[in-house]
């Protein structure tokens, strides 16, 4: 189970990908529901942002949707039973 630090979604805005933005709003679904404080950080036009993900991801070509607890890295495994 998570903890309660402020979990980070990274997300990319603008995706061409209905599969990928249908994953992203699930995401941000399943946070609400369970009611866990949440920030969206979008990385399709923010370099540093994209570099913070992938430095958390521990992998320079990870893509979004990525989620960290803190500073803590989760990827999407975190949520497979939400998702």
């Amino acid at each position: 189970m998570l903890s309660h630090k402020l979990i980070k979604v990274f997300f990319a805005n603008l995706l061409l990908s209905t599969q990928i933005k249908k994953r992203q709003q699930r995401i941000r679904t399943v946070l609400e529901a369970q009611k866990l404080p949440f920030d969206v950080i979008d990385v399709a036009q923010d370099d540093i942002a994209l570099e913070k993900m992938r430095q958390l991801a521990g992998n320079e070509e990870a893509l979004a949707p990525q989620i960290a607890n803190g500073d803590e890295y989760c990827g999407v495994c975190q949520l497979k039973n939400y998702i």
